[in-house]
C-alpha cells in the first residue's frame, strides 16, 4: 500500500524579483501522512513539486493560469512575465509512486504596473499654460497665462501629456492664479 504525502511545506513568496515575476520558494515534506519517514530515495521518495499559479478568488486559489513540475530536490521556482495584479500560487510533492500530495495554502503577490521612467530636461513647447479642472466624468484645460520659451517642465507631474511648470514663470491673463499650472512640454 502506497502511502500519500504530507502536504506540511511552506510556500514562500518573497526575494528579489523582476517586475512581472514571482519568486516561489518551498521546503519539501519530510513525513507521509502514516507520520512514517519519506525515504531519500528509493521507492516512495521524492521525485518533484508541481507549482500551479494563477488568479485569486479572495484569499483562496481562483483560475489556474499555468504550472510547471520541478525536479526534486530543487525547491524554488520562479514565474515570469505576469501581468499586474494579484497572483496566487500553491504548490504540490510528487513521489516515485505517481502520488502527489495535498496542496499547500494559497499564497498571494501583488504585481503593480511598471511606472514609466519620467522624461528628463523638458521645457515648454507651447507658451499657453493651463489650469486643469476636473468635474465628476472628465478634465478641462482653462488658459489662464504664457511662460517664456524654454521654461523648464516638471516631469514628475503630469496630466493627460501636460506638465507642471513654475508659477513665478507665469505672465498671468488676469486675476485667476492657481496653484498649479501645466503646459505642453517637449
Amino acid at each position: 500500500m502506497h502511502r500519500l504525502l504530507i502536504a506540511l511545506f511552506a510556500c514562500l513568496l518573497s526575494l528579489p524579483a523582476a517586475a512581472g515575476d514571482m519568486v516561489l520558494t518551498w521546503t519539501h515534506p519530510t513525513k507521509n501522512t502514516d507520520n512514517t519517514n519519506i525515504p531519500a530515495s528509493g521507492p516512495g521518495s521524492l521525485t518533484g513539486t508541481r507549482v500551479e499559479w494563477g488568479t485569486c478568488s479572495g484569499n483562496n486559489f481562483g483560475t489556474k493560469a499555468g504550472e510547471q513540475v520541478v525536479a526534486a530536490p530543487a525547491a524554488t521556482f520562479t514565474v515570469t512575465n505576469l501581468a499586474p495584479g494579484k497572483w496566487c500560487a500553491r504548490v504540490y510533492a510528487r513521489n516515485t509512486y505517481s502520488q502527489e500530495s495535498a496542496p499547500t495554502n494559497a499564497v498571494s503577490k501583488v504585481l503593480e504596473a511598471p511606472t514609466p521612467n519620467p522624461p528628463s530636461d523638458l521645457t515648454v513647447r507651447d507658451l499657453v499654460v493651463y489650469q486643469v479642472i476636473g468635474t465628476l466624468d472628465r478634465i478641462a484645460l482653462l488658459p489662464v497665462g504664457t511662460v517664456p520659451a524654454g521654461t523648464t517642465c516638471d516631469p514628475t507631474q503630469t496630466v493627460n501629456g501636460f506638465y507642471a511648470v513654475p508659477r513665478a514663470a507665469v505672465t498671468w491673463y488676469g486675476s485667476v492664479k492657481p496653484q498649479v499650472v501645466v503646459a505642453s512640454c517637449s
